[in-house]
């Protein structure tokens, strides 16, 4: 005679333990995603949730005070919670991708202007100064075209590295292209803004960039001795920067 009572008891025991494996497997995945701090909190909720459960499938009692409904609803709770983080997270990924430069960590074009159009409403507010640095690379594409782009790509980042040393912590880096960039310097004067010019390129002449043979070309311009207008203010400080690149060829 079929033993019905011994198939029921196994169900059980296969249900229990893939229950208790579900929820590990769980436990596990949460364990691995990076929460910010607001996340902490929710973590230990879960971990004395997860802890709970547990102990009440392994009680010898067959789960005295918890039905195989609670378990469900609290794994399709668990489930929304760690998709709220997961998207979370992608949002926060794609907002650091639309302000930061990938490569070198420092802010992108894309948030120039906006940059720009802040510290110039302070600086009017203020009834200060404010100055821009344009700078690009010259001969970056030889570094390029004879050491490779992963070269030149680990040139850029010691180079950012290089100038983020011999800034203020109130000035602003921006990648503007390939190999330019721009400085924002709020409160700061052209007399003031050129000292940090020479900062920047002593300190690259002294570092191991040299051997590259490459050098800076820099444009200053300020606000609002040069222009009131942002856009003018960017052209103003491109267009002396090729200024002293000519003078220099001449």
């Amino acid at each position: 005679m079929f033993d019905f009572l011994l198939l029921d008891r196994t169900i059980f025991v296969f249900t229990r333990t893939a229950i208790i494996l579900g929820l590990i497997s769980i436990l596990i995945t949460f364990m691995k995603i990076e929460l910010i701090n607001w996340d902490k909190q929710l973590m230990m909720l879960f971990i004395v949730g997860f802890l709970l459960i547990t102990i009440s499938i392994l009680s010898s009692q067959v789960m005295e005070g918890v039905s195989y409904k609670n378990v469900l609803e609290f794994l399709l709770a668990s489930g929304i919670i760690l998709l709220a983080i997961s998207v979370n997270k992608a949002l926060k990924k794609l907002a650091y991708i639309a302000t930061y430069d990938s490569l070198t960590g420092i802010y992108n074009k894309n948030n120039l202007k906006r940059i720009l159009k802040k510290c110039v409403k302070k600086a009017k507010k203020d009834n200060s100064s404010l100055s821009v640095i344009f700078m690009d690379i010259n001969n970056f594409k030889n570094v390029n075209d004879n050491l490779g782009h992963e070269i030149g790509d680990k040139f850029l980042q010691k180079l950012v590295k290089t100038i983020k040393s011999n800034i203020r912590k109130r000035d602003l880096f921006i990648r503007y292209g390939g190999d330019e960039f721009i400085l924002i310097l709020p409160d700061t004067n052209i007399i003031d803004a050129k000292e940090i010019e020479e900062r920047i390129v002593t300190a690259l002449n002294n570092s191991e960039l040299s051997v590259y043979g490459v050098s800076l070309g820099i444009g200053i311009a300020n606000y609002p001795e040069d222009t009131y207008d942002i856009e003018e203010l960017i052209s103003f400080a491109d267009r002396r920067m090729y200024q002293n690149k000519q003078q220099i060829k001449n």
